[in-house]
């Protein structure tokens, strides 16, 4: 609960929230019960038999059609990695808006897409799964860092991470995942590694850097450029479902 309220944009009297993964609605009507802004929530939730007005469906295909622009808060409280509801928010996200998340990796693998995104091909994937699978918060992070997420601030319980992040102010043109096209992969005591033309070898998850001619100058861990602030829940808050 202390998540959603640190989360509420400061000074507004009223703020819109979309609520992708509502359920019965209970968090944001608790957070309602704990702030002075008067909260606009619309619900989507795939069950048909939860409490209150809400859409019923899968909430990628609302999120598709809808003008998402029109929310100050983003909330996907996923069972699980919300990748798919990401990648279509990410052209329409704005620097005034707040995605607050839920990441449950469990013991599963983490989504492919992202891994690819990552600079993982199809063939180093299909051969060891497992391995790119291991910090997986920390591969979220660099996934994150991809499309201009610069902070993170979060709640973690083990595998288990409660968060919320701004974008980085953009050109509204959207963003275009960097791309990983230019070294050789290698895999080195279980871990991934990236050869460049210039020589060096880096983790895989990383930003390449180019000079003027295209060469590649430097390679920087992206998990480095995304700043994860951690702090503790209230003490009333931990019997309320984060």
């Amino acid at each position: 609960m202390d998540l959603r309220l640190r989360a509420l944009p400061p000074g507004k009297k009223t703020v819109t929230v979309l609520d992708a993964f509502s359920a019965d609605g209970r968090l944001w009507h608790e957070v309602q019960r704990r702030t002075k802004a008067r909260l606009s929530v619309t619900r989507i939730e795939r069950k048909g038999d939860k409490a209150g007005v809400y859409m019923k469906g899968d909430n990628r295909a609302y999120l598709k059609g809808m003008n998402t622009r029109q929310y100050d808060i983003i909330d996907l409280d996923a069972f699980g990695i919300p990748y798919d509801q990401l990648e279509i928010l990410w052209p329409k996200l704005t620097a005034n808006q707040t995605i607050v998340f839920t990441y449950i990796q469990g013991f599963g693998q983490l989504p492919k897409g992202m891994l690819m995104q990552l600079g993982i091909t199809p063939a180093m994937y299909k051969k060891v799964p497992i391995l790119f699978c291991k910090n997986g918060f920390e591969k979220l992070k660099a996934y994150l860092s991809l499309h201009r997420v610069r902070e993170v601030h979060y709640l973690q319980f083990s595998r288990k991470v409660y968060g919320y992040f701004r974008p980085h102010a953009r050109n509204g043109k959207g963003d275009t995942p960097m791309k990983h096209s230019n070294g050789k992969t290698s895999i080195v005591e279980g871990q991934a590694y990236i050869t460049t033309k210039a020589g060096e070898q880096a983790i895989l998850i990383q930003e390449q850097r180019t000079d003027k001619r295209g060469a590649i100058r430097s390679s920087i861990p992206l998990a480095s450029q995304v700043k994860g602030t951690m702090f503790e829940p209230r003490m009333d808050d931990t019997q309320i479902a984060l």
